[in-house]
């Protein structure tokens, strides 16, 4: 149960981290808050569930919410999709590990 909360604070920073290289503190009010949405929410979902298909959703919607963020902005923000990769990526890969993980369960093999 903790391991998930690690993977979720380590998607958010590293998301966080892409965001802040990419300006977002620099635009509006309002795209700060798309942002924000776009950035947490895979993250969150890496913490509260194991469906992986929900997951792809979440990483989905956050891409959405990056990069319509970023066509409104009158600043630019070039790399700000990145943001959401990370969540992706490191939801893919723990949900690649359990898969392994039951499979070898099953096999006997652990």
């Amino acid at each position: 149960m903790a391991n998930k909360w690690w993977l979720a604070a380590a998607a958010l920073g590293l998301s966080l981290l892409q965001a802040w290289d990419s300006n977002a503190l620099d635009s509006e009010g309002s795209i700060k808050l798309l942002i924000a949405a776009g950035v947490a929410l895979p993250a969150l979902t890496i913490g509260l569930t194991r469906h992986g298909g929900l997951r792809l959703v979440a990483v989905a919607v956050g891409v959405v919410l990056l990069f319509v963020s970023r066509a409104v902005s009158n600043i630019s923000m070039p790399e700000l999709a990145l943001a959401a990769v990370f969540p992706g990526i490191i939801g893919l890969l723990d949900n690649f590990v359990s898969l392994q993980k039951r499979t070898a369960t099953r096999n006997g093999e652990a």
